[in-house]
């Protein structure tokens, strides 16, 4: 009965209530495509659209970067490619100007093969034959170098050029950050995969840390639940003679709590503070001011919050 009524509801004007029945009832969404179809269109669009912006407009957003907030949700890649034929075609229908409307087809190629679509079951037979007429040239779809610095076009704050950065993905990696025990001062952040569509769960994505010397990209897709990082970030945090420094860092550990329940390194901290509760006492700031206002008022530097 349950199912039949997402599926009654599973039209545009009722999508929203069918999502949540869905999550309400904690069923697979990938019981019902209809559904599923509508949403990630919903979803899409919002941001497909900003990639037609002019660059100087504040909700611009490039195609690359859309391209990599779709990674892993093939739905919304189809729908990005379509879009992007589409607009190939109508220039191409409008007489544009030669080799401009190619620049819309390799696009959609470029990310045709890169996510490997040409396997995806609900690609369309028609989208399968334009993608298999174009003749994919990697040389026209550039892709931005992908470079570690401010995104910023003004002076910003950088890392020091002396800080050595370390990516941990594997349990091999894990011993890297055996240096961090007892160290002083560690600084500590975390990133979250963004939700695009109503059935996608927010998660942790990436841990940073860092001491004078060494930072540390951790890896906590491929490290879920991983004992080994587990263990050995457990002696960083508990260690005595470290006190770790976060912003805002609270909202950090109750994700954690979430979706790494059976891990430990979260629960115990030595010393901790979190540097936004004491800007907030020592310049008689609100406790919500951000990291970027922070080092504006203290260290006098933007600070690209994109980077």
């Amino acid at each position: 009965m349950k199912e039949k009524l997402i599926r009654l509801l599973s039209k545009p004007q009722h999508a929203k209530v069918a999502a949540q029945l869905v999550k309400d009832y904690k069923l697979n969404p990938e019981d019902f495509p209809e559904l599923q179809n509508i949403v990630s269109a919903n979803s899409s669009h919002y941001f497909i659209k900003r990639a037609f912006k002019a660059p100087s407009h504040a909700e611009y957003m490039p195609l690359h970067k859309i391209e990599d907030l779709f990674t892993n949700n093939p739905r919304m890649l189809v729908l990005l490619i379509e879009e992007l034929v589409q607009k190939g075609n109508l220039h191409q229908a409008q007489g544009g100007e030669p080799g401009v409307e190619s620049i819309y087809f390799q696009k959609a190629a470029g990310v045709w093969h890169r996510h490997n679509l040409m396997h995806y079951q609900y690609s369309s037979q028609g989208l399968q034959r334009e993608m298999a007429n174009i003749i994919y040239d990697p040389d026209q779809d550039f892709l931005p170098p992908d470079i570690f610095g401010p995104l910023l076009e003004i002076p910003a704050l950088r890392l020091p050029e002396d800080l050595v950065l370390h990516f941990i993905s594997t349990e091999e990696d894990v011993e890297l950050l055996k240096k961090l025990i007892g160290k002083p001062m560690i600084g500590m952040d975390s990133e979250w995969r963004p939700t695009m569509t109503k059935f996608d769960n927010m998660r942790p994505a990436l841990l940073q840390l860092a001491d004078e010397t060494d930072g540390y990209l951790i890896d906590l897709v491929s490290l879920a639940s991983n004992h080994v990082l587990d263990d050995v970030l457990t002696a960083i945090f508990t260690n005595p003679d470290s006190l770790c420094i976060g912003f805002s860092f609270k909202s950090d550990l109750d994700v954690f709590a979430r979706h790494f329940p059976s891990m430990k390194f979260y629960k115990r901290f030595a010393s901790f503070i979190d540097g936004q509760t004491y800007y907030g006492k020592v310049a008689i700031a609100s406790n919500q001011s951000g990291l970027a206002k922070v080092c504006k008022h203290l260290l006098g530097e933007d600070m690209c919050k994109g980077e």
